[in-house]
């Protein structure tokens, strides 16, 4: 991976973040509909996210996680460093803001802390039928679809034969169809990067196809959905979801064939998308909390002042968790050499 192609990933990173922190911002419940026209764009961003996981999962298991352990250190590491934080997050900020204010919450969400906590550990809150909201943090959802996205391409590239084929099965069963059902967009991702590691593009055969691509999406993204929300599909589904995925990772091959230039801004566009996964999932919570304490009636005061606030906290709460991933990898390892010991002394 050319190391612009790296820079630009994390600009398209950021831009998603900012624009699925945007869409939920301009909620009327919490800024009373600052920024309104940008709220049906969120989902677009997400399917954005899982092209751009499906892309560097696979980078990184042709480059750095050669065998199965490595691989899954890595991502529980990169999980846990802050799914655990928000949970603890979610469920704290959401009592003091219901203390305040509980009209700015959905309060059937709220109940039942066992449950919603059990299923976000286990990533099993949107298997199947289940609908299982981490409270505030509507945001968590996509979350479980990465989980077990990452758990299916582990059965694959690490396993062959049989036991390929009953790793992939398992996890696709207890995926259930909700989850399988966007996994095409994230296999874009990985695909891409396949041609992207094998295919080499003449300059300006790049350059084109980088134009019609990202002119492509932004079009996609911008134009009416037609969703389609039932139990068993994702929040927001729509069949234009493919399309989008589809464009965004041509995009990411042509990009891959030239030298992009960011003007001398590489390495603050690099430090920016160090925060995505801290913002994207802290960020519900701290909008329901500031919106609780907030009551200014005018969407142009309430929505900066809500929104300000958060991107404060967000940048904070990421210098603890998100930038400390080491650490949960180091825990994680220490608990993986200590169960080998135990299995190796039955044996």
């Amino acid at each position: 991976m050319r190391p612009t192609t790296s820079t630009y990933l994390d600009l398209l990173r950021f831009n998603a973040s900012g624009l699925v922190f945007l869409s939920h911002l301009s909620i009327a419940q919490l800024s009373g509909g600052f920024l309104w026209q940008i709220q049906p764009y969120g989902h677009s961003a997400v399917i954005v996210f899982f092209v751009l996981s499906g892309y560097v999962i696979s980078f990184t298991a042709a480059t750095k996680d050669r065998t199965l352990e490595q691989y899954a250190i890595n991502r529980l590491a990169r999980l846990y460093s802050v799914v655990i934080p928000a949970i603890v997050l979610a469920f704290l900020l959401d009592r003091i803001g219901m203390a305040a204010s509980p009209d700015v919450y959905l309060l059937d969400r709220e109940t039942a802390p066992l449950l919603r906590v059990g299923a976000a550990v286990s990533f099993l809150s949107e298997s199947w039928l289940a609908d299982i909201p981490l409270f505030s943090d509507d945001a968590f959802w996509s979350l479980p679809y990465e989980f077990w996205y990452y758990v299916i391409f582990a059965g694959f590239t690490y396993f062959a034969g049989r036991r390929r084929a009953l790793v992939c099965g398992a996890a696709m069963l207890i995926a259930g169809p909700k989850i399988l059902l966007l996994l095409p967009t994230w296999l874009f991702g990985a695909v891409a990067f396949r041609i992207s590691r094998y295919v080499v593009l003449s300059p300006r055969l790049a350059w084109s196809l980088f134009i019609l691509s990202l002119g492509a999406a932004v079009a996609i993204g911008l134009r009416p959905r037609v969703t389609v929300n039932l139990n068993l599909f994702p929040p927001n589904y729509s069949p234009s979801d493919y399309a989008l995925a589809a464009a965004i990772g041509v995009n990411i091959i042509a990009a891959n064939g030239i030298a992009l230039w960011f003007g001398g801004v590489d390495r603050l566009i690099r430090w920016t998308a160090g925060f995505t996964f801290s913002p994207y999932l802290f960020h519900l919570p701290l909008l329901h909390l500031f919106s609780a304490f907030i009551r200014s009636e005018n969407p142009l005061v309430r929505g900066p002042l809500i929104g300000s606030a958060t991107v404060i906290s967000v940048i904070f709460l990421g210098l603890v968790t998100e930038q400390k991933k080491q650490v949960v990898r180091r825990w994680i390892i220490r608990s993986v050499t200590v169960l080998k010991g135990r299995f190796a002394a039955l044996h």
